[in-house]
């Protein structure tokens, strides 16, 4: 989501729609700051960090309305914000953003941080200047950053897709019954069709709370369901209990407790066993229908479990993979740009030191000329392997692209990263090509003390490591001692 200050249509947002108050933009600004100071004292309040879920949002836009008395809301994609409310926003950093309006009809767009600094995003001194410039093209690191950001997003979507599931189901229930209903002998009392009418109601209702509760509520629809098809079963027709099957399905699709989905499979089951009780007439022909329904209850709950494990298993196992260094096993460059952003986020969130160090063996490719590439390759395995039994549990090593290493250190400061990068040298150095030391050098930057972006951080480890390869005496491949003799220059 990017917004340009001033704009009079911002993309994502459009163009306000009027609620009747019209602020300069230095009152708003004003109001968006004394909304901030109220949202990071909230957030100070709790002990957590910035929502960037639209549930945690709304939480957090209630609390603070209730304090400042201002109207504050969660900007939602689905709505078109009006004038007036200060929206709060996710951001493609570790922020939140504040949406308000100004000149009857333009966006301000703010970022708050932690600390409480509000500033304008694309700020000018003529809020009415011409279009936006073209956005710069984003970088493997922002596009990741950007995606663990939105993964409470995702979570969201999730929910929402199960809750309009649900409604779908309630949906084809209800009117699925209608034409049972009217082909009834004996006809049945007008009233009937309430049942049915029952059923579209409770879909209408999972479709206006598809987008306000998260998925744990899901379990309350499920046993609503199943009452509805009880009540049903015992005021129409025992025809009906089919529906059950849908139950079963649908929770065997959306809980990813095997207990959760065994509890609401069992409890459907009681209903089917449940005219015996109210209709001891009927109590053979129930048990007869029971036999055979309960089992098919069972069995479509297992199969639908069974499949969506395996199906995520292998979904998992895709993911690994495609993280992992095929040749070493260490992670990729992928995993890299996946972990590094969110590491970032996380350690200046909780004002914490984070040391990256790239590894370059020395001369590598003149064993790959001497000895052969599959010579070479033994040795990068061995490499990935000496690497990661030196790290620390919490540490990620990964493979940048040919004899290049790189180790995310996370809350680790400057001397405990020249410690790591001297046990990493030494632990290279174990291993010997044709009865010598294999040699590596170590570049590395910390945050915050060395840099503050992700792009900063990697240039840092990349200039000190070019340095500690220009001060060696040769290119030949050195020995333990002259590659770690840079040591102390980290």
């Amino acid at each position: 989501m990017r917004h340009r200050d001033g704009d009079a249509a911002v993309d994502g947002l459009g163009e306000p729609e009027t609620a009747g108050l019209v602020l300069s933009r230095t009152e708003a600004m004003g109001r968006a700051m004394s909304v901030g100071a109220e949202v990071v004292a909230e957030a100070d309040r709790q002990g957590t960090e910035f929502p960037s879920s639209l549930l945690g949002l709304r939480a957090l836009a209630d609390r603070v309305a209730g304090r400042c008395g201002q109207r504050v809301e969660a900007y939602d994609d689905d709505r078109q914000p009006l004038e007036g409310p200060i929206y709060l926003a996710p951001s493609d950093s570790d922020a939140i953003r504040l949406i308000t309006s100004y000149d009857g009809g333009r966006w301000l767009i703010c970022e708050l941080d932690r600390n409480g600094r509000v500033r304008a995003d694309g700020d000018s001194a003529d809020p009415a200047a011409g279009s936006a410039p073209a956005a710069l093209p984003r970088d493997p690191f922002q596009e990741e950053a950007a995606r663990a950001a939105d993964q409470d997003t995702r979570e969201l979507a999730a929910a929402r897709l199960h809750w309009r599931i649900a409604a779908i189901l309630f949906f084809g229930g209800g009117f699925g019954a209608i034409p049972s209903d009217a082909l009834h002998s004996p006809h049945q009392p007008a009233t009937i069709y309430l049942l049915p009418l029952l059923a579209i109601v409770s879909g209408l209702v999972c479709w206006g709370l598809s987008t306000r509760l998260s998925a744990r509520w899901l379990h309350l629809v499920a046993v609503a369901a199943t009452l509805e098809i009880a009540l049903t079963v015992g005021l129409a027709d025992r025809v009906f209990a089919i529906y059950y099957t849908f139950v079963a399905i649908y929770a065997a699709y959306v809980f990813r407790s095997r207990t959760a989905i065994a509890l609401h499979v069992g409890f459907a089951s009681l209903a089917v066993l449940a005219p015996v009780a109210y209709d001891p007439e009927t109590a053979r022909q129930t048990l007869v229908a029971a036999f055979a329904l309960i089992p098919t209850l069972v069995l479509a709950a297992g199969t639908v479990t069974l499949l969506r494990e395996q199906l995520e298993k292998s979904e998992e196992r895709f993911r690994r993979l495609a993280e992992r260094d095929p040749l070493t096993g260490v992670g990729n460059y992928r995993m890299l740009t996946d972990r590094l952003p969110r590491e970032l986020a996380r350690h200046r969130r909780f004002k914490r030191s984070l040391a990256l160090i790239v590894i370059d063996l020395d001369d590598f490719k003149q064993v790959n000329d001497r000895f052969g590439h599959q010579h070479g390759d033994r040795i990068l395995c061995e490499v990935g392997r000496v690497l990661n039994e030196t790290v620390r549990g919490h540490d990620v090593v990964a493979r940048q692209g040919g004899d290049e290493f790189s180790v995310i250190a996370p809350e680790t400061d400057c001397a405990q990263a020249v410690d790591l990068a001297a046990r990493l040298r030494g632990a290279v150095a174990q291993i010997t090509v044709a009865g010598r030391p294999l040699g590596a050098s170590t570049g590395l930057a910390v945050f915050p003390d060395d840099a503050e972006t992700i792009e900063q951080l990697l240039a840092r480890a990349d200039v000190r490591l070019r340095e500690v390869k220009a001060r060696k005496p040769c290119r030949s491949r050195s020995s333990g001692t002259t590659s770690a003799a840079p040591a102390a220059a980290l």
